[in-house]
C-alpha cells in the first residue's frame, strides 16, 4: 500500500481504506505499537519523576523531528522489514503511526505537569489562608 496523499480531484482518499489495508501483524508494526504501549506504561510509572519525564519528553520531540528523515530511509528501505511500501513521500503513514502516538504521549506528559502545577498552587494557597487566620488571631 502505498498512501498518495497527493490525489487529484478525480480520486477520492479514505483515512479508513488506508488503515484497513494495512498489515497490523507485521513484526514491526507489533513492535512499533508494544513500544508506544511501553511508553504510556513508563509515562504513568513515572508520573512523580518530573525529571525523568522531561528527558522522556525531550527523547519523544526528537524522535518526531527526525521522522522526515526516518520516512525518508523507511521508503527506501522498507523491503527488509516490510511487506508492503507505506511510506508516502507526504510522510502520512509516518506521522499516523509514530508521531501521532509520541505527541499523545507528550500531551498525557503535560497535562500530568500542570496538574502537578495546579495541585502544589492549591497547596500554597492553602498554607496562605492558615498563616493568615493564624496571624489574625494574634493581633485580635
Amino acid at each position: 500500500m502505498y498512501v498518495n496523499t497527493h490525489m487529484g480531484p478525480d480520486k477520492s482518499y479514505s483515512l479508513l481504506e488506508a488503515l484497513s489495508s494495512v498489515k497490523w501483524s507485521e513484526p514491526w508494526l507489533v513492535a512499533l505499537a508494544t513500544s508506544h504501549a511501553a511508553s504510556l506504561f513508563l509515562i504513568l510509572l513515572t508520573r512523580r519523576f518530573r525529571a525523568f519525564q522531561c528527558i522522556l519528553l525531550l527523547l519523544f520531540a526528537l524522535v518526531c523531528a527526525c521522522s522526515p528523515w526516518i520516512n525518508s530511509w523507511a521508503a527506501e528501505n522498507y523491503r527488509y522489514f516490510a511487506t508492503q511500501q507505506y511510506f508516502d513521500e507526504g510522510g502520512f503513514f509516518i506521522s499516523l503511526i509514530l508521531s501521532l502516538p509520541i505527541v499523545i504521549n507528550c500531551i498525557i506528559i503535560v497535562v500530568g505537569w500542570f496538574c502537578h502545577a495546579f495541585d502544589l498552587m492549591r497547596q500554597v494557597a492553602r498554607v496562605k489562608f492558615k498563616r493568615g487566620v493564624r496571624d489574625d488571631k494574634k493581633t485580635k
